[in-house]
């Protein structure tokens, strides 16, 4: 792809390499703050900060070592400086795709230069798509992009910080030999030939079969006889991961007991739904509480509180959030409950997966640019919506984190401005 298209492709293969027999790159930006121009003094807060890890191509790079790459700028165009930093990046981990230059060009293709990328193309094309590599990386930062070919991180160590996973089959030793940073369980699918080899994690054989992979035990990598617990790449934050599979919209069946929280609920979930159908270009599923029945498929968007919602009431004593009479409680801090709500997306012991009080996080003043269309709140975030919304959130966040692995309360909830 070019331009926006060339953004795609940046995205599209570092996220999902394993898919490709080639990815061409035709500039397009890689990373917001790069492209952003941000200084340190114009960062967003913490956790918008952490989750420019969902997309970022650099936190992505080494998953390139999966596929043939090729680059394209125009020698006189802004975004040639993507194409030359992510050189940069893909050096550093022993790649180094070719980068062809348009002499002249501004932000298009040269007439001869563009055939030299078809030639490119087509030789990588020809040669296809190994279906089963004998060499593999997983590079991430998040469990919504945890897999390349048969590898797959099921747990990280630590969420949005730089996570790696290396692996190579030899055939010789009869051994699947994987290196590991910031991994906390990983699975390894097997094929005819690799189904009896012997998985050697970090220099340590691990026990057991891993049929549903291997998780490391303080000293050693050990089989898991169970499915995983806690978050897992189907199952796990931030709130817009919720928006990437079918969900469904549903909203109170009754009056609440906080006006301005009503208010506030029936004004944004109708917010959510026209820009759900302007941005995404479709049409949701929006059905009442009293509606909702187990026919009715997909994540469970929930607005409102226990006393307007009864599927929120019926979840209640599941959630982490919790409303206590006048107040709305979560961890060890309490907010008045008569103008905050949370928004948050959280698992449940049954594997499902809900979201209570939001849509995209991203809103109008972020469509000038596809640059910053990536997600404003982590996994869950008190707001205040005496306020009103805005352009930029739908009320003021007073707090906000990221459940843990085990989808817990981790700390007790950070303000905005921490950093």
């Amino acid at each position: 792809g070019f331009s926006m298209g060339g953004a795609g492709a940046w995205h599209l293969g570092a996220h999902f390499a394993d898919q490709w027999a080639c990815v061409h790159t035709g500039a397009g930006f890689v990373d917001v703050k790069r492209y952003q121009k941000l200084t340190p003094d114009k960062y967003p807060c913490w956790y918008e900060q952490a989750l420019w890890g969902v997309y970022d191509v650099p936190d992505y790079a080494r998953n390139f070592l999966n596929v043939p790459l090729i680059c394209y700028s125009g020698e006189l165009d802004a975004q040639r400086d993507s194409a030359e930093y992510m050189t940069q990046i893909l050096a550093a981990e022993g790649l180094k795709p070719p980068h062809l230059i348009g002499p002249g060009m501004g932000h298009k293709y040269h007439p001869d230069t563009i055939k030299e990328v078809q030639k490119l193309i087509e030789a990588a094309v020809a040669e296809g798509r190994e279906a089963w590599p004998k060499k593999v990386s997983v590079q991430t930062r998040s469990l919504l992009y945890p897999k390349q070919f048969w590898l797959s991180i099921t747990r990280l160590q630590t969420e949005w910080e730089d996570t790696r996973a290396d692996a190579q089959i030899v055939d010789a030793d009869k051994a699947i030999r994987i290196t590991t940073k910031n991994v906390a369980a990983l699975r390894v699918d097997r094929n005819d030939l690799t189904r009896d080899y012997q998985v050697v994690i970090d220099g340590i054989p691990a026990a057991g079969s891993g049929a549903f992979g291997y998780e490391f035990a303080g000293s050693a990598w050990v089989s898991v006889d169970h499915p995983p617990q806690g978050k897992t790449p189907a199952s796990c934050g931030p709130i817009d991961a919720a928006f990437r599979h079918r969900f469904v919209i549903v909203l109170p069946d009754r009056k609440g007991t906080c006006p301005a929280v009503d208010q506030w609920v029936e004004t944004e979930s109708n917010h959510f739904i026209r820009r759900w159908q302007s941005l995404m270009r479709g049409d949701p599923i929006v059905v009442k509480a009293s509606e909702l029945t187990d026919a009715i498929r997909g994540t469970r968007i929930l607005w409102g509180d226990p006393s307007s919602n009864s599927a929120i009431a019926a979840l209640a004593d599941r959630l982490n959030v919790k409303w206590k009479g006048d107040q709305l409680v979560i961890g060890d801090r309490s907010f008045v409950a008569a103008h905050h709500v949370p928004a948050m997306i959280q698992g449940l012991p049954d594997g499902s997966t809900v979201v209570l009080n939001s849509g995209l996080t991203f809103r109008e003043a972020h469509d000038k640019t596809n640059s910053l269309q990536n997600p404003k709140l982590p996994d869950w975030a008190i707001l205040d919506v005496s306020q009103g919304a805005t352009a930029e959130s739908a009320g003021k966040v007073v707090a906000a984190d990221f459940f843990d692995a085990g989808w817990r309360v981790a700390r007790t909830g950070k303000s905005p401005e921490d950093r």
